[in-house]
């Protein structure tokens, strides 16, 4: 179970919708855009990783919650996952994703507060 943290007590970022946080559980909430990072011999996407508004990469472990994200390339997503670091490059594993569309006012919107 996520947990909703009030963001007025912690800094504020560039863009305090794009912020990371922990959770209690040590979950890291990120929120970015879907992007491939490896392609199959016939150039299915195979891999992603979320791309932040800082330009933080976080690679996603390949496991049945991480393969969902596959649905959701150059989508707008927040994710909740476990981070590790391995020689510089930032991991997670996938616990929860909400998909966020773009409006035309460059604003983030939940779609349909779905959960995947």
């Amino acid at each position: 179970m996520l947990l909703k943290i009030d963001v007025d007590h912690y800094p504020k970022a560039d863009s305090n919708e794009l912020m990371k946080i922990e959770n209690r559980n040590g979950l890291i909430t990120i929120r970015g855009i879907v992007t491939p990072v490896d392609w199959d011999e016939k150039g299915n996407v195979v891999a992603t990783a979320i791309s932040t508004h800082t330009e933080e990469e976080y690679l996603v472990i390949n496991d049945s919650k991480g393969k969902e994200l596959l649905n959701l390339i150059q989508e707008a997503v927040e994710v909740s996952g476990l981070v590790k670091e391995l020689a510089g490059t930032k991991i997670i594993t996938v616990k929860h994703i909400i998909n966020w569309k773009i409006n035309k006012s460059h604003q983030l919107a939940k779609i349909k507060k779905k959960r995947y």
